[in-house]
């Protein structure tokens, strides 16, 4: 999955709505001017596609951005909630006597050598 930072959303995205802006209206006022025999005729069917073509390309612009940020988002937290879990797995290990970890059945998740030196009993008979 790319992740592309916010920075980046921030300038390319807006960028590119910028263009195909320019692009529409271009394509919008060169079918104003009308044809090259000098008739100012207006085809009503070229603008209401240049217009339906901005339209369109403004709103998948503006979903993927909201997607894109979502995932930049999503991704920051968890990195985040993944360095706190880390920090306080050291806290504890350097102020408590042992430190165990259960897991949804509240079985101990892995093997705490400290654990069973404190209960004397041998590592094996603590599993689960």
């Amino acid at each position: 999955m790319i992740v592309w930072p916010s920075a980046l959303l921030d300038v390319y995205l807006p960028a590119i709505l910028l263009f195909a802006t320019v692009s529409y209206l271009t394509a919008a006022l060169t079918s104003l001017v009308g044809n090259s025999s000098g008739s100012a005729a207006i085809d009503p069917h070229t603008l209401e596609d240049c217009l339906y073509g901005w339209f369109t390309v403004s709103i998948w612009l503006l979903i993927v951005s909201a997607a894109l940020s979502k995932a930049v988002a999503v991704r920051i937290e968890g990195d985040s909630s993944r360095n706190e879990l880390r920090a306080a797995k050291s806290i504890l290990a350097g102020t408590c006597d042992a430190v165990v970890e259960f897991d949804a059945e509240l079985r101990l998740a892995q093997p705490s050598p400290k654990l069973a030196d404190l209960l004397m009993l041998s590592p094996p008979a603590l599993r689960g």
